[in-house]
């Protein structure tokens, strides 16, 4: 069983470095995290690829983060087991320590899906 991040960034490069830490420093950690840097203008790809991410950089997208993703999906499903596992993640977003586990342990269980939760301040 592999889980994967996938991170669809836009112009993201203050973000992605934080986000990329959180996700890293997670209690149970992922195997593979892809950035997407989908029509940046700006370093967001050389900065998730120094911090170890994997990144598939696409220009000229006119579906934006939807194509991003649907194109990273689209690239991986042929090679994934059925008991693999996709977690996609904003790039400005950063995950609680125990997200992934708490995740897994929902899938685990039988669900087919988990989502998160976003307080506002």
């Amino acid at each position: 069983m592999t889980t994967i991040a996938l991170i669809p960034a836009y112009n993201e490069a203050e973000s992605i470095g934080p986000t990329l830490t959180a996700l890293a420093t997670q209690e149970t950690p992922v195997d593979r995290i892809i950035v997407i840097a989908n029509n940046c203008t700006d370093n967001t790809a050389a900065v998730a690829a120094s911090y170890g991410a994997e990144v598939i950089v696409m220009k000229d997208n006119p579906h934006m983060k939807a194509g991003a993703l649907n194109y990273a999906l689209k690239t991986m499903l042929p090679s994934l087991e059925e008991t693999d596992r996709i977690l996609v993640q904003d790039a400005d977003s950063f995950l609680d320590p125990g997200f992934v586990t708490a995740t897994m342990a929902a899938l685990d269980d039988g669900y087919s899906a988990a989502g998160g939760n976003f307080p506002g301040s």
